[in-house]
């Protein structure tokens, strides 16, 4: 309830001194680029621009404040695998599935900023019970008009991975990584968001892709459709080992829906048209991956990924939600790689 109050008021506030623009998803899907104002704490902003593509569902949360003067790293980082598969059948046409591509995780070396990147890429899914399930199994259900709702609860999770990760860059007080990441283990995936203010809710250690956490939760939350962790014990997080196995679902020619929100997939697809206004700077797309279905993939323009209508892409990130519908939100730009024929 302490988060929904925080959320609201910021979002009024913000909104009465025109702050705000029009988004089309939570803050996590804004990659590059937002900065935090000063003695603010980070919404999970609300509100549907004019011009969002035809059947997108409108109530979308309103964009970040505008104007970061720096933006996050874009482009194939560093000791990625470079170069497309031969003769694996894509989606459309020449646009080939990508099975080089692993997103953040692959190891990471810290520079001036925390490297939020690790672990070793695997197609195994996960066996243990982190008590994800128990956790997820508890996530209250949304009531009528309702955006977000919070249960405190007193919930051990122990020995989970840390599967993806925001970015961090230098000007950010506190390593966005470190309060908001996503955790699995073989019963649940799971979001962890704190506010940069909630000290006693960080981790003392840099988050990186591939750990192994525990800790005991006093706060879940269902934002959006999304299952949350926004509380836990001061001091009860622990780190119990890095460069774990990280389970990479992949999906091209699959299903993506609403039950795989928080979970770490790989799909590869094409952008069916040139994008949609949905939170300045960010983009909304129809991306086919060659399922049933098109998904929506919204992201903030990149200068050396081509997203161009008809580009390749390839996706690697957790499954978000909005309004009912699974929607790719690239909240890293790690999590994306152009995949056009070379």
């Amino acid at each position: 309830m302490k988060n929904s109050l925080l959320r609201l008021a910021l979002i009024l506030s913000l909104s009465a001194l025109g702050l705000f623009a029009v988004g089309c998803a939570d803050d996590a899907a804004d990659p590059a680029g937002t900065p935090e104002p000063e003695g603010q704490p980070e919404a999970q902003p609300e509100g549907q621009p004019e011009g969002q593509p035809e059947g997108q569902p409108e109530g979308q949360p309103e964009g970040q404040p505008e104007g970061q003067p720096e933006a996050q790293p874009e482009g194939q980082p560093e000791g990625q695998p470079e170069g497309q598969p031969e003769g694996n059948p894509g989606p459309n046409g020449d646009c080939l599935e990508n099975l080089t591509y692993v997103g953040q995780v692959f190891p990471g070396e810290d520079g001036d900023v925390p490297n939020p990147n690790g672990g070793v890429p695997s197609f195994t899914p996960f066996t243990n019970d982190a008590g994800l399930g128990a956790l997820c199994g508890q996530i209250p259900m949304l009531g009528e008009g309702m955006d977000s709702v919070d249960l405190p609860v007193n919930l051990q999770v122990t020995g989970a991975t840390v599967v993806a990760s925001s970015f961090n860059s230098a000007n950010q007080p506190v390593p966005r990584a470190n309060r908001e990441f996503w955790l699995a283990d073989a019963n649940c995936a799971v979001k962890v968001f704190f506010f940069a203010e909630g000290v006693a809710n960080h981790t003392p250690f840099n988050i990186k892709v591939g750990q192994k956490v525990s800790v005991n939760v006093t706060q879940i939350s269902n934002f959006r459709g999304i299952p949350e962790i926004t509380g836990v014990a001061e001091g009860s997080w622990s780190l119990v080992s890095e460069n774990n196995p990280v389970f990479i679902d992949d999906r091209t020619g699959g299903a993506i829906n609403t039950t795989d929100v928080n979970k770490l997939i790989r799909v590869t697809g094409t952008l069916v048209d040139a994008g949609t206004a949905c939170g300045d700077p960010s983009l909304c797309y129809q991306f086919d991956f060659g399922g049933a279905t098109d998904v929506i993939l919204r992201s903030r323009p990149s200068m050396f990924i081509d997203m161009s209508q008809g580009s390749c892409v390839t996706f690697v990130g957790p499954v978000g939600v909005f309004n009912g519908q699974a929607q790719l939100d690239v909240g890293n730009f790690t999590w994306l790689a152009d995949s056009n024929m070379q």
